[in-house]
């Protein structure tokens, strides 16, 4: 976003969302979540953790963090260690 104001705008109706009180009583979704994208792609033996986790699990948290419904394509990694697209 390049326009500071706009950002600025925006920062503010989120920012409620990520106090610190709120993303620790988060910490053990983050950690569930964690685990369910770890339990599909463990079997499997090896996988790229930076491309099975970087996207999906940051966006089903910050999903979380708003209240929002998390999408399906991030809401269960394939067995492959990526997120569904």
């Amino acid at each position: 976003m390049t326009d500071p104001r706009q950002h600025n705008r925006l920062r503010r109706l989120v920012s409620g969302a990520f106090t610190v009180g709120v993303v620790e009583a988060l910490a053990p979704r983050v950690e569930e979540l964690a685990h369910q994208y770890i339990d599909t792609f463990a079997p499997c033996g090896e996988t790229d953790m930076v491309a099975a986790c970087t996207g999906p699990l940051p966006m089903a948290v910050i999903c979380e963090l708003l209240g929002a419904r998390v999408p399906e394509n991030t809401a269960t990694p394939s067995k492959h260690g990526h997120g569904r697209r």
